[in-house]
Order: C-alpha cells, then structure tokens, then sequence
C-alpha cells in the first residue's frame, strides 16, 4: 500500500480510494475511510464521497478518531518493531 495512505492515516486524514483489494481490506476493517466501489473512478466520483464527508462531520470525526486508532495502537513503529522481532526470532 502506498506510504500516504498510511501517512494521511497517521494524521487522523480519512482516505477515499478505489477498488484496490489491499485498501478496502484495511479501511473496512478499521472504518477510517471510504471505498469507491470502481477500479478507475472518476473527478465525479472522488467529488461525491469528499462532500459527503464535507456534510456529515460526525462520519468524518467518527473516521479521523479510528484512523488515528489504528495508527496508534496496532501500525506504530513500536508495535511494528515487536512483531518484526518476533519473526526474526522464530529464523533462528
């Protein structure tokens, strides 16, 4: 996945992506974004769910608050060193 989803993420920043399987695996399990459901969407499409968000500031605070969650308490580099250590260790 690309480094700005996850830096967006990081900064509470819901994302709107397309049909990327990867993407939409990750945002529907921890609610911090939206999936257009094209795998090439237009302007138009884009357009659409950023005013969504735009008028329904609980849904963009609600996606912000598990955004930066996520980021907090399961993608940390902390928690992300822990599990790397452990599939190190588990070579030797």
């Amino acid at each position: 996945m690309p480094n700005k989803f996850f830096s967006y993420l990081n900064n509470g920043i819901p994302v709107v992506v397309n049909q990327s399987i990867d993407m939409k695996r990750f945002i529907e399990k921890h609610q911090c974004g939206i999936v257009i459901n094209k795998t090439n969407p237009s302007p138009a499409d884009y357009f659409k769910e950023f005013y969504r968000l735009h008028a329904n500031r609980k849904l963009l605070r609600q996606m912000s608050e598990n955004a930066r969650q996520a980021m907090r308490d399961i993608y940390c580099w902390e928690k992300m060193e822990e599990r790397l250590a452990e599939v190190y260790n588990s070579l030797k």
